[in-house]
């Protein structure tokens, strides 16, 4: 499993495009295609938190998105 997936599974449902997948991973300093490790100090769990918590923020942000989103 790789950033991208596991990004996607914490925010099922949610459907992006995989440059704004790519995007809210790249600013959380996360590599996308990178392998995802729980464990590592690298790859922290927290970064991959902040991440979702972007995605969720900006379809928050925007009333449009949020009718089309179930």
């Amino acid at each position: 499993m790789n950033n991208l997936q596991r990004l996607q599974m914490e925010v099922k449902g949610i459907t992006l495009t995989d440059d704004e997948w790519n995007v809210y991973l790249l600013e959380n300093v996360l590599t996308p295609n990178e392998v995802y490790d729980a464990s590592s100090n690298i790859n922290k769990k927290k970064k991959l938190s902040q991440t979702a918590l972007s995605v969720l923020e900006s379809i928050a942000n925007s009333p449009t998105s949020m009718k089309t989103i179930k």
